[in-house]
């Protein structure tokens, strides 16, 4: 999981107690990223880039950036558009 810059992936460290339910990015990783980042990234190993109820809730609180989510299935985009999340 990261983020996306400009020219290149950020990759950082989960700290989710269950990382394969979910993500959490260390305060200081998110304030180092937060005003070059246009996107953040991350995998849904063995399982499909659908959203996660968790993905969901950090996408909608960044509607500035693209997030993307590797899965069995290849790599979906979502952007939030008018507050609702859609994929591109």
């Amino acid at each position: 999981m990261g983020f996306v810059l400009k020219n290149k992936l950020i990759e950082v460290e989960n700290f989710c107690d269950k990382p394969e339910e979910g993500f959490l990015v260390a305060a200081a990783d998110l304030k180092k990223y937060l005003d070059t980042a246009v996107g953040t990234w991350h995998t849904h190993p063995g399982k499909t880039s659908n959203l996660s109820a968790n993905d969901y809730q950090t996408f909608i609180n960044f509607p500035s950036w693209d997030h993307y989510i590797v899965g069995t299935d290849g790599v979906t985009c979502y952007r939030v558009s008018e507050g609702r999340l859609i994929v591109v």
